[in-house]
């Protein structure tokens, strides 16, 4: 006798009950749109619980090095630009995403308040750095409208 109720087969990871799972937030194809290069699946890391993209080839600013990937994580807990001011006085305010934003060029980082909790996109790129902080801030409004 079989067991009729057996979980389908799933290529998509499972993230904890009420959770979103980042790595089915945005496609592959969203990647490349947003970056350019050729993009493998995303990757959930253990370290942080986000998803990481690598990417290959000639990106939008540059041709891709020994490690280019664009990451996304959701935080439960968001520290405003105020209070990381005080940490790191070289952070941006980025207006025009979520409730609050932040950027953070030195690690191409940008935080975003989604009402208490964080959206941080992050990546390893090559190229310009204004126009990868472009890039980023497009593509965290992809992510956004994929929430």
């Amino acid at each position: 006798m079989t067991d009729a109720a057996a979980a389908p087969a799933t290529t998509v990871a499972v993230a904890p009950s009420g959770t979103v799972d980042p790595c089915a937030i945005v496609t592959t194809d969203d990647v490349a749109a947003a970056f350019g290069g050729t993009v493998a699946a995303g990757v959930l890391n253990p370290d942080n619980g986000g998803c990481d993209y690598e990417i290959t080839g000639q990106t939008n600013t540059g041709p891709s090095g020994i490690l280019t990937q664009v990451s996304i994580e959701l935080k439960a807990d968001y520290i405003s630009l105020d209070k990381e001011k005080i940490v790191f006085p070289d952070i941006e305010k980025i207006d025009g995403v979520g409730k609050e934003a932040w950027y953070y060029q030195a690690a191409h980082q940008l935080h975003i308040d989604l009402g208490g909790r964080e959206l941080l996109i992050s990546g390893l790129f090559p190229g310009d750095e204004t126009a990868v902080k472009a890039e980023v801030v497009a593509f965290a409004k992809t992510v956004i409208g994929k929430l």
